[in-house]
């Protein structure tokens, strides 16, 4: 006897009556069940770093001092201001010695004036007419001045060889310290022999040197007042630097100042220089090395919480609004994952990262030490350490973490479960306790995050019973920082109920149910169990209240079972409805 078809023209599903056969029916329940289960949600973090400055923050910003001279202050005022009881007093004319290149081979010089070469062991004196001079090492004792022009050796020199252009200035072609070569220098140069190789020195006033430095270290087109500014400060730290005894005072590199030669001057930084010569900073009668730095990012820091040692009264941490015309004033967020962040810390995190707490910090507050946290133990790093190993601008930087998870990421419609927020901060491990965070949900599709204020407690923690009605993204946020994206998806509920449960032979039994939330239009599958397993039975498309039906006539006895399937879309994972059983007598 067959089974009436259902209205697709199916034809009816056949009983299943063996042991065997309901077994594997029932197997096949439980896969659906799996199927349809939740994930178990892993916690995830985002770390933000945030800093201010660019520099070690000791002494005049020079950003700062941009600012203040763009509201009016005069060069004096700037400077007294950062060089705490200081006075700008002016000193008679000096002379500086300048490592310009050191351990060279062969030092080439060349001038479009006649070359003075002047022994200052022997005081025996050559001349060599304009042109190109190379000075070579033939001995372990002597220098070997050769006219590069024809080739010719002039004389070889005990040394200090003075080599010098009666005012005119002289052109090295050899690459200085700085790695610059061809560049023309004011004064006169001194050669002498040291470790076995050449060592070159510009010697030269103090006023020509700050021409070759100021515009190195303050671009020209800055306000006159900053470049005064930075020219008393490069006069006072040359001065104050210079080292005692030896060949030379100053290095040409940023292990003193960086100093350009004659090539970096500029007009507006020498009319800076002229108009403040000779002035620059005392503290109780001697001249101070006035430290400067690009960014201080809106206070400067006590020398000794930067460097150590004694505290000195001159070098004290002061405010710095106007330090905010700097690019640098406010670092952008920057975001770690915890393993990016651990790459970055490198040797500093024991085992796996667990935590960061700033321990101790300076006025500003730049950092000081800080405490690395790992599954394998804890180290202790200065701020310094870190700034280097991470690349930072300076170490005014914080930490601030928020992590984000749920009781699952998979939720069945019309189901309430839990999100958990975790903030917590560096260098204040409590401040983030009873605060008013914010707690952001977007739709899958959707553009606009819809925001939320929550309160975390005493420890940073925040707890927040949701019940999504689709697809939807969360975040907690606070400041700067965020928590990572966590994405929690809703699976449909599908409903399938027989008309009756045990009808006759012949009887039309009707197979209705239901999606929810509502997906009017769209198609669900009713299917049977066979013994090859499950097979389509009816494709049917919801109505406008997302109801479904259709039916079957058994034509003999036995037992019967169907389940529905909604497919996934867009907003909702796909839904499997219970398996229900007819019982044909």
């Amino acid at each position: 006897m067959r089974h009436t078809p259902d209205a697709d023209g199916a034809p009816a599903p056949k009983s299943l009556t063996s042991r065997r056969t309901v077994l594997s029916a029932l197997l096949t329940l439980v896969a659906l069940a799996l199927a349809a289960s939740s994930p178990v949600a892993k916690a995830a973090t985002l770390y933000t770093m945030t800093g201010r400055g660019f520099g070690h923050g000791v002494g005049m910003s020079q950003y700062g001092a941009h600012g203040y001279a763009k509201h009016n202050w005069k060069f004096r005022r700037i400077l007294t201001h950062y060089y705490s009881g200081t006075t700008v007093t002016a000193v008679g004319g000096t002379t500086v010695r300048v490592l310009v290149r050191d351990g060279a081979s062969r030092i080439t010089l060349v001038s479009s004036a006649r070359l003075t070469l002047y022994d200052e062991t022997t005081h025996r004196r050559r001349f060599v007419p304009a042109g190109h001079v190379a000075v070579t090492r033939p001995s372990v004792s002597k220098l070997r001045v050769v006219n590069a022009t024809t080739g010719r050796t002039v004389s070889e020199f005990t040394g200090p060889l003075r080599i010098s252009a009666n005012g005119t200035p002289i052109r090295m072609i050899t690459a200085n310290a700085n790695g610059e070569s061809r560049l023309r220098y004011r004064g006169y140069f001194r050669l002498m022999l040291r470790g076995g190789a050449v060592r070159a020195i510009d010697q030269l006033t103090t006023e020509h040197y700050l021409r070759g430095v100021v515009p190195a270290e303050m671009p020209a087109s800055w306000h006159m007042e900053a470049l005064k500014v930075q020219a008393v400060a490069a006069r006072s730290y040359a001065l104050a630097k210079r080292r005692s005894g030896g060949d030379f005072d100053l290095y040409a590199t940023t292990a003193s100042q960086y100093y350009g030669a004659i090539d970096a001057e500029r007009a507006r930084t020498n009319s800076a220089i002229t108009g403040t010569s000779g002035l620059v900073l005392k503290y109780g009668g001697a001249v101070i090395a006035a430290y400067f730095h690009s960014t201080s990012g809106g206070k400067t820091e006590d020398i000794q919480k930067v460097w150590g040692g004694s505290a000195l009264a001159w070098a004290k941490s002061v405010s710095d609004p106007y330090d905010n015309v700097s690019p640098y004033h406010s670092w952008r967020p920057a975001r770690y994952t915890p393993t990016r962040l651990d790459a970055a810390l490198g040797s500093y995190v024991k085992g796996k990262l667990t935590g960061l707490t700033i321990t101790a910090t300076g006025t500003s507050p730049r950092v000081r030490t800080l405490r690395v946290s790992g599954s394998a133990g804890v180290s202790w790093v200065t701020g310094s350490a870190v700034r280097t190993r991470m690349r930072l601008r300076s170490t005014w930087f914080a930490f601030r973490s928020m992590s984000i998870v749920s009781t699952t990421t998979v939720v069945p419609y019309g189901r309430t479960i839990a999100i958990i927020g975790r903030v917590r901060a560096a260098p204040l491990p409590n401040a983030v306790g009873n605060r008013i965070i914010a707690f952001k949900a977007r739709r899958t599709g959707a553009t606009r995050w819809v925001t939320y204020r929550v309160n975390t407690n005493s420890v940073g923690d925040v707890r927040r019973l949701i019940r999504p009605g689709a697809g939807t993204t969360y975040q907690f946020a606070l400041g700067t920082a965020i928590s990572p994206a966590l994405l929690i998806r809703v699976r449909a509920l599908v409903s399938l109920r027989p008309s009756t449960a045990t009808p006759g032979v012949g009887q039309k039994v009707v197979l209705s149910g239901a999606v929810s939330p509502n997906h009017a239009g769209k198609r669900v599958t009713v299917k049977w169990y066979s013994s090859a397993g499950w097979k389509s039975y009816s494709l049917r498309r919801l109505n406008a209240s997302s109801q479904y039906s259709t039916s079957f006539t058994p034509g003999q006895k036995g037992t019967f079972y169907f389940c529905t399937v909604f497919p996934s879309d867009t907003s909702h994972l796909g839904g499997v409805s219970a398996v229900r059983k007819v019982v044909v007598k």
